[in-house]
């Protein structure tokens, strides 16, 4: 009833729905045409959009990701600044993952940078409903999306490290970080010492190489 009666008055729903969900192809055009349009001008859009979506979005529970109207995501990277938008571009590069797309980047307050949303649901809100044959797929799915990860090629010296073969950033190390390592034998190491290096790496490499995906 009280649905109804704000669309009878013509209140608008505090949380407007992207209407039109473009495709990818079309996305990629429009970031390209988008970047023809000076920096400080793109630099000043973002701002205001991320003060309308303040006021039309609900804020995530991370208080790093901003909803903006559009269709488009703004994340602050305060420890990692490049990256989760270079990942992204590598993702976009070597694989028909579906994920979201790297738009832009700027430094504010702390470095900032554009992605668009993507469509569905979270996993999470429908997996309980999925049938035995779509959890059979969503199985394959992931899968593909695994074995086209490991396909992506290492552009750096080091077998363990972030996109640009910096040390990797994870709330869950005590420090925030872990540093890079050249090859899986020193992050075994360096994790469970000498004592039970041996049989952990042995472990290790059966997981690592051995193990078929998808199961």
């Amino acid at each position: 009833m009280l649905k109804n009666e704000s669309l009878r008055v013509g209140r608008r729903p505090r949380y407007p729905l992207l209407i039109v969900q473009l495709n990818v192809a079309t996305q990629k055009t429009l970031r390209s045409l988008w970047h023809l349009v000076p920096r400080f001008i793109r630099v000043q859009c973002y701002r205001v959009l991320l003060k309308l979506g303040s006021h039309c979005y609900p804020r995530s529970f991370t208080g790093l990701v901003y909803r903006l109207p559009f269709g488009l995501y703004a994340k602050e990277c305060n420890r990692s600044p490049r990256n989760e938008a270079e990942t992204l571009q590598l993702v976009e590069q070597y694989t028909s993952i579906p994920a979201p797309l790297w738009v832009d980047d700027y430094q504010g307050t702390h470095p900032v940078f554009i992605m668009t949303a993507m469509p569905g649901q979270p996993l999470e809100a429908v997996f309980h409903r999925l049938s035995y044959s779509e959890r059979e797929q969503l199985s394959k799915d992931l899968k593909s999306f695994l074995l086209q990860l490991r396909c992506i090629p290492n552009q750096t010296s080091y077998c363990f490290g972030n996109s640009h073969g910096g040390p990797l950033n994870d709330h869950r190390f005590p420090s925030g970080t872990c540093e890079r390592f050249p090859e899986i034998q020193d992050i075994i190491r360096d994790a469970f010492g000498e004592g039970n290096y041996e049989e952990e790496l042995k472990a290790e490499r059966l997981l690592w190489y051995d193990t078929p995906l998808g199961i």
